[in-house]
């Protein structure tokens, strides 16, 4: 059932990422070009690029660095123990790191909430509506990743109410920012990096690990699921 969730969960992120998050950023970058050689398009574009390579770059630096810290860098001994300690505190890092990530997002949809809200009431309405929706298939898969970390049940209901602040501070600094684009136009490409980064590194490779038909047919619709309710969410937005 896990595996099938962190299918669900990988899903979900990769259809956020090249559904939501990316399509915004590009949006964001060229938004506001009006040359028409295309020359400010490519080089926004490039930039973009280059700010999702360095989302995917920072959280592989902040992972090695912990499972450095943690004492499971280089281990020679062959102790089975060792190696399922060393198996569960990355699992856990790769935990860590998604609530860092997930974060940053909601932080960037409360920025989406609040610009929208001044252009005029409704359409404020309609994002938040869209938001809380984009939402649902991420709680779960971020459920499936903090179990999957080690963390209690009370301690995964807790972190995700902590993440939900995310949402709430970037309403708030998009209240009082004056120029939001400038802002969610870096913010967003990395994030997207850092949901590239987890879902093809940290949770695809645990799919392959004492898998059988039956556990893969599941996994595969699950993972389409992920990505079917992320290309519904962009359609209605």
């Amino acid at each position: 059932m896990l595996k099938t969730l962190l299918a669900f969960a990988s899903g979900g992120l990769l259809g956020d990422v090249f559904l939501h998050l990316l399509p915004h950023a590009l949006e964001q970058g060229g938004g506001h070009s009006h040359q028409h050689d295309g020359a400010h398009d490519h080089t926004q574009s490039t930039i973009t690029g280059l700010l999702i390579l360095l989302g995917m770059f920072i959280f592989f630096m902040l992972e090695k660095l912990a499972v450095l810290k943690n004492g499971h860098g280089h281990s020679h001994s062959g102790n089975k123990d060792h190696e399922q300690s060393s198996d569960q505190s990355r699992k856990r890092v790769s935990a860590i790191l998604n609530i860092i990530a997930d974060a940053t997002h909601n932080f960037t949809d409360g920025m989406a909430i609040a610009a929208s809200f001044m252009v005029s009431q409704k359409i404020g309405m309609i994002t938040t509506i869209a938001v809380l929706f984009h939402e649902i298939p991420h709680e779960i898969g971020d459920l499936a990743l903090l179990v999957q970390g080690g963390f209690s049940k009370t301690q995964v209901i807790f972190i995700q109410f902590l993440t939900a602040f995310g949402a709430l501070a970037g309403t708030l600094f998009g209240i009082v920012a004056s120029d939001l684009d400038a802002s969610s136009s870096w913010m967003l490409p990395i994030t997207a990096g850092g949901f590239v980064y987890i879902a093809t590194v940290d949770v695809l490779p645990e799919l392959f690990e004492e898998t059988n038909l039956k556990q893969t047919v599941c996994e595969i619709l699950a993972l389409l699921v992920g990505v079917g309710m992320m290309v519904v969410i962009a359609l209605i937005e």
